[in-house]
């Protein structure tokens, strides 16, 4: 007898002792996918008034109304409703000691001051799913928010339009929890339903009826707190960037009582079931689990085949450069950037993530090899220089630019923010050269020194250093004159003013030389209470808004105005202040209006200015990118009659001296199986093969290592191989009168088929069967007594074994 076979036979006595000894694998069976799971949300009120609603009515009269309380107030009465941990809160007359139900870091539960109208609804939730012909238990636990609550408040439950038949009423005094639970049982009814809870007391209302809930629960299949494991294969999930595989686990105990079943197919009691499993195919999964007899419970997962790749679209200027990233990772996914499609991005553009300083159109291909390529699309625009990134190899000088040349007015840095001296690389000049002696990426900042944000003219605190200091009105002393040494936008002007009253309008004009108001130079702003206006006589700072585009020119002069109504006056200064002074080398403050003191200024010296669009240093990149020695054209495995066969091609190879042929069981670590002579030097297309002759039994990862003649190394992207129907496929399964084996390589293979049913008695024999790929061997079974059969397949080191149902 041969060792598969003999192996095989010792399985079957096995599962067949099992069986004899412990009786049915499965006993009981889940009557809802969610069997013995909460369908309540927030039932707790962890989270307070989420996914809950009540029956709304601001006068109480017809429904509740939310009690917020603030700390001065404690006092409710008839319709509100509270959620918090603290009844003294809701009413300093309830039982401040009382916690709630299932005590946790929130402590919350729901507190009801009763109204005596049946039919309104204290708690309801929509959506719940049910399914036809299942039990629902419905269940909340009560409590009496004081002593003496006597008529309590009685609760009845509804299911959809369904009134449930029986009551619960909170009990008397307070300090012990009740539970109150229905069976409601679906019938023909399923889909989403709404499930609520109200109050049926039709007297006493105003001095009684005060209680509590917490805890609600709807549970099918299972009473509230029913014994018993209950399963958790967490959130729905996709297979994408898992290699093909995901293993499911029930996350219960492992009893020799328990027993589990997946929907399926896999099922088993005791210390060998399948508590979890590998998933290989997208779809929905449901385990069931039972312990001992108690009530099975269940819960489901969806493992989905797909994911999503979302890269924003942006504007660059502060911050001037963006990191895109791709966001979808696992084991072997690939990436490709593109700068305008379908020209590659260059630098790192084969990383999740990808560095852009330059306005286009980019684009990302996320290479899933389970689940294809998804694509998106991201639309950078820029207001900042635009920077021209270089490339060099092998070590050399090397420039950066920026566009456009803009005069030459930059600055270039080696930090993103720093000022010292030694930050400071090059003043003027839109390009910038240096000798790079690494052989890794440069970074270099630059900054528009023509685009700018500043705060100029002394500050606001000059208040208590000028002198002479009176209140005007419109008039020459609250005017003065300044140049334009370039264009440039006031943003903001400060005006010192008493306010007699609010709302007020804040005015000034920009003026020319010759008088007149420049475009967008007359400047007013609605002054209200809300932004601080203070009247009756108060002296105060005002930031004006203004966004005035003034050109390059002299002789500008910014003048106070008073719209109506007239209800504030300007401060004056008679001395203290320094006239001639250039701010941010564009803007000059030349004086006060002929015939004024010297040094004397109006209440309007602090102004924000800003020129072009000030953005952050523009940083800009030298990126050092030699070729690789080698590339690889394609790779592959497949089935062969003597294991797996591992192909790949190069399209040149430089110095390359051998491949390391690499497999791994996850993905993750990889072992050396084999190695091939490279080819050295060629521009030629080259191909490699190399034979697994030991594959795994399951998914295996495969991936070449080229090693240059100097050591160093090139790793090939990984290919995934899944053994199950690798070499060969057996179908139909189940099988009723025919059966049929199917060779899956090219090759002829001499194949050694037996058949054995699960007594382990061999009931199909055939030694010397040779099969290439798509011929099938046809086995009647129409003869086979119904049962689990065992299908045991040898070719040459090749064994492999597929159970089969016959009907």
């Amino acid at each position: 007898m041969k060792p598969l076979e003999t192996f095989v036979k010792k399985i079957v006595l096995i599962f067949i002792t099992i069986i004899l000894h412990n009786g049915p694998t499965f006993s009981q069976i889940c009557s809802s996918v969610s069997s013995g799971t909460n369908l309540v949300k927030n039932g707790d009120f962890s989270q307070g008034y989420a996914d809950w609603t009540y029956t709304s009515d601001p006068s109480r009269t017809n429904g509740y109304l939310k009690f917020d309380p603030p700390a001065t107030q404690n006092f409710s009465s008839p319709g509100f409703i509270h959620v918090g941990s603290n009844p003294s809160v809701f009413n300093s007359a309830f039982n401040a000691a009382l916690t709630d139900h299932s005590p946790s870091a929130d402590n919350n539960m729901l507190m009801v001051d009763g109204i005596c109208v049946p039919g309104i609804k204290l708690w309801q939730q929509s959506g719940i799913v049910v399914e036809p012909n299942t039990n629902y238990y419905f269940s909340v636990w009560i409590n009496a928010l004081k002593n003496n609550n006597d008529p309590p408040g009685t609760l009845r439950f509804t299911v959809g339009t369904t009134d449930l038949p029986t009551t619960i009423s909170a009990p008397t005094t307070s300090g012990t929890w009740v539970k109150y639970e229905a069976v409601w049982n679906s019938g023909t009814s399923s889909g989403p339903t709404t499930i609520s809870i109200e109050n049926t007391t039709t007297t006493g209302c105003d001095q009684y009826v005060d209680f509590a809930i917490d805890d609600i629960s709807f549970i099918p299949g299972c009473a509230y707190g029913a014994p018993g494991p209950q399963p958790n294969l967490g959130a729905d999930r996709t297979i994408c960037g898992t290699g093909g595989s995901i293993t499911l686990d029930a996350a219960i105990p492992h009893n020799s009582t328990t027993s589990v079943t997946w929907s399926d197919g896999p099922s088993g009691m005791g210390m060998s079931a399948p508590y979890s499993r590998v998933i290989t195919a997208p779809g929905t999964y449901t385990v069931c689990v039972s312990d001992n007899g108690s009530c099975p419970k269940s819960d489901q997962i969806v493992i989905l085949n797909t994911f999503t790749v979302d890269i924003p679209n942006l504007s660059l200027c502060d911050p001037a450069s963006v990191t895109l990233d791709a966001g979808h990772a696992g084991v072997g996914v690939k990436y490709k950037w593109y700068k305008g499609f379908p020209t590659r991005a260059g630098g790192n553009d084969s990383s999740k993530t990808f560095f852009v300083n330059t306005p286009g159109t980019y684009r990302v291909d996320v290479i899933d090899p389970t689940c294809g390529t998804v694509s998106d699309i991201s639309v950078i625009t820029t207001t900042a220089p635009v920077p021209q990134n270089t490339i060099f190899c092998p070590v050399k000088n090397a420039t950066v630019s920026v566009t456009p040349a803009n005069s030459g007015k930059y600055k270039w840095w080696n930090s993103p923010t720093g000022t010292a001296p030694a930050n400071l690389l090059q003043k003027g000049g839109n390009t910038y050269t240096f000798s790079a002696s690494a052989t890794s990426d440069y970074t270099f900042y630059v900054e528009d020194t023509s685009s700018f944000k500043a705060t100029i003219g002394p500050s606001l605190a000059s208040t208590g250093s000028f002198t002479g200091f009176g209140q005007r009105g419109v008039q020459n002393e609250t005017k003065f004159v300044f140049d334009a040494i370039t264009p440039f936008v006031i943003d903001s002007v400060w005006m010192y003013v008493i306010v007699y009253g609010c709302p007020t309008t804040m005015a000034f004009n920009i003026v020319n030389s010759s008088g007149t108001i420049i475009p967008g130079g007359s400047v007013t702003y609605s002054y209200p209470t809300g932004a601080g206006c203070t009247a009756g006589g108060t002296w105060q700072w005002v930031k004006v808004p203004a966004n005035v585009s003034v050109p390059a020119g002299t002789g500008y002069r910014i003048e106070y105005a008073e719209p109506a109504p007239n209800n504030h006056d300007m401060g004056w200064y008679n001395g203290g202040m320094t006239w001639g002074t250039t701010y941010a080398s564009s803007v000059r403050f030349v004086g006060p209006m002929s015939g004024q003191p010297a040094s004397s200024v109006p209440g309007m010296w602090r102004w924000a200015i800003s020129a072009g669009t000030p953005c952050a240093r523009v940083p800009v990149k030298a990126i050092y990118e030699c070729t690789l020695p080698i590339e690889f054209l394609n790779f592959a495995a497949k089935g062969i009659k003597n294991g797996v066969e591992v192909i790949w091609s190069t399209a040149w190879e430089n110095n390359s001296n051998n491949f390391i042929v690499e497999r791994s069981v996850d993905g993750i670590s990889f072992q050396k199986i084999g190695t091939v002579q490279a080819s050295g030097n060629t521009s030629l297309v080259t191909n490699y093969s190399f034979v697994d002759k030991n594959p795994v039994s399951s998914v295996a990862y495969y991936r070449i290592v080229e090693v240059d003649t100097d050591g160093s190394q090139t790793t090939s992207k990984m290919v995934a191989v899944n053994f199950e129907n690798l070499f060969f496929s057996v179908y139909p399964n189940p099988a009723k009168d025919v059966l049929t084996i199917q060779s899956m390589v090219n090759e002829n293979q001499e194949l050694v088929i037996s058949i054995q049913n699960s007594f382990g008695n061999t009931v199909y024999q055939n030694s010397r069967t040779d099969l290439k790929s798509d011929d099938g061997l046809a086995v009647d079974i129409s003869g086979f007594p119904s049962g689990l059969y065992f299908v045991m397949i040898e070719a040459g080191n090749i064994q492999k074994v597929y159970k089969v149902i016959v009907e």
